[in-house]
């Protein structure tokens, strides 16, 4: 007596169709996740796009010495407004927000000045960016194209998965006073870790590792920044940002900190 055949049974050449088709299906997704892409802000004249940072100080500062004098912040927030103009730049205005120091009386002094300026408008910095995020405000000072260049610079050229690049815009350290340095050693990575969502709305996952140390008579200065931003390539623009900042100094006394921030899209 003959027994039917199963419904679940496979014959040779449906499986090796089936085999085929599953191949097919994985070195397209392959060919389209290894595709470059071109990573730009998207800021039409007249519209804008607004963040806001939440930074967090992660563990207790240790200092001595005259650093110890210099408030240890615990937290801060602030709002970063992308404008677009009608020559193809794009304003950037800082706002400062809600800003809270270690209780002492120095601290309070500084939170006072804070509150003052804030009453006036708060607004910490206004520069210009290009669509690829390099600073083009020659007129500020290091301090704040930093902020720009580490929240803002993308890619000079097209990327694919694995790529690795430098932020240009960046000098994290350094040192006024009549002290030189004998050491110095920098390591500035970017680099494409994924694309995700499909051709149609690529998600692109960036890594991020920045070192920079100094050393001579003075001591030793060192700035390490690790983190992971997930970049909308249709829309220009971060989905999310973030990371961990810390710093550690035997210039003027020993002072050892660690914060982290988180930046996200907001309502403009």
């Amino acid at each position: 007596m003959c027994e039917a055949r199963s419904a679940h049974t496979y014959t040779p050449d449906l499986l090796r169709a089936l085999v085929t088709a599953v191949l097919v299906l994985l070195a397209l997704s392959a060919s389209a996740q290894s595709q470059p892409v071109l990573l730009r802000w998207q800021v039409p004249a007249d519209s804008a796009l607004a963040f806001r940072t939440a930074m967090r100080a992660v563990e207790p500062r240790r200092s001595s010495g005259l650093a110890a004098l210099i408030p240890a912040v615990e937290r801060a927030d602030m709002t970063t407004v992308l404008r677009g103009r009608t020559d193809g730049a794009i304003d950037v205005e800082l706002i400062q927000g809600e800003v809270a120091f270690a209780d002492d009386s120095t601290a309070a002094l500084l939170k006072a000045l804070r509150e003052l300026q804030q009453s006036l408008g708060g607004t910490q910095l206004r520069g210009q960016i290009t669509t690829a995020g390099e600073v083009t405000s020659f007129w500020l000072p290091q301090e704040q194209k930093n902020i720009l260049a580490l929240f803002f610079e993308l890619p000079e050229d097209s990327v694919s998965i694995g790529d690795v690049w430098e932020l240009s815009g960046t000098s994290l350290l350094s040192l006024r006073g009549p002290f030189n340095v004998e050491e110095a050693s920098r390591s500035n990575e970017v680099r494409l870790v994924a694309l995700e969502g499909g051709p149609a709305r690529p998600l692109a996952t960036l890594d991020y590792n920045l070192r920079e140390r100094i050393a001579g008579s003075f001591g030793h200065m060192e700035f390490v920044f690790v983190g992971r931003g997930e970049f909308d390539v249709a829309a220009g623009t971060w989905r999310r940002f973030g990371g961990r900042m810390s710093i550690e100094s035997t210039f003027m006394g020993t002072q050892s900190s660690s914060q982290e921030f988180a930046l996200e899209p907001v309502s403009v």
